[in-house]
Order: structure tokens, then C-alpha cells, then sequence
């Protein structure tokens, strides 16, 4: 495993810039939870049901121009939900599922069409 390199962006920079993508005010949690994943740490993160882990993820994609966010949900009806709020932020995404579980969607995943993946266990 590379080293991790240390997030040298400040929790003010952070929240101004997910302020400008996402029009949302994080909170220090979700700061945490993007400077985990800017220094290339694994995150799991566990919060109740609208404590808004979705932006913890996305947060990091105003940061990267070549990031790849793969969103793992255990429920299908948040599949669509993940992906126009990605979307509206201006980042490309899909919910892989039944109808689109193709060779067509899995080359376009490949060569870095979309920015965010949505897959079911």
C-alpha cells in the first residue's frame, strides 16, 4: 500500500468549497470523513438515516478531478437518489442494476465516464 499523504486543506477551505459545489454546510464529521478519504484512507462511515453520509462521499470529488466514488447501498429506491444528487453537484453517475447491468455500462464505468457508481450488494 502507497504511503498516505497528509490532506493539507484546512476545515474552512473544505467547507467553503463543498458550500460552493454542493450548496450544503458540512458538518465536522463529514470534514473528517473527506479528509480520510483525500489522504487515501478506506472509510467506513456509520450514521442514522439522514445524517448525510452521502455528502461525507461526495465531498471529495469537488477535490479530485480524477476520483471515482463507488457508493455500495443496501436499498434500490437510494440507487436514483445518490445519483441525482450527484448529478445536480455536475458529477456523472450511475446506479447499476438489472436493466442496465450490461457489457455497454461496465466499458463506460472503464473509461471513466461517470464519477460516481451506484451498485447494490
Amino acid at each position: 500500500m502507497p504511503p498516505r499523504k497528509p490532506c493539507t486543506l484546512s476545515d474552512d477551505e473544505i467547507r467553503t468549497r463543498t458550500l460552493e459545489v454542493f450548496g450544503k454546510r458540512p458538518c465536522l464529521w463529514q470534514i473528517r470523513v473527506c479528509r480520510a478519504q483525500l489522504e487515501g484512507r478506506n472509510v467506513i462511515s456509520i450514521a442514522p438515516t439522514g445524517a448525510g453520509k452521502t455528502l461525507s462521499y461526495l465531498m471529495t470529488l469537488a477535490f479530485s478531478a480524477d476520483s471515482i466514488i463507488i457508493l455500495v447501498t443496501a436499498l434500490n429506491v437510494l440507487g436514483d437518489q445518490f445519483v441525482r444528487e450527484a448529478e445536480a453537484a455536475g458529477f456523472p453517475a450511475v446506479f447499476v442494476h438489472a436493466e442496465n447491468d450490461n457489457d455497454k455500462t461496465f466499458t463506460d464505468i472503464q473509461h471513466l465516464k461517470y464519477r460516481v457508481v451506484v451498485m447494490t450488494p
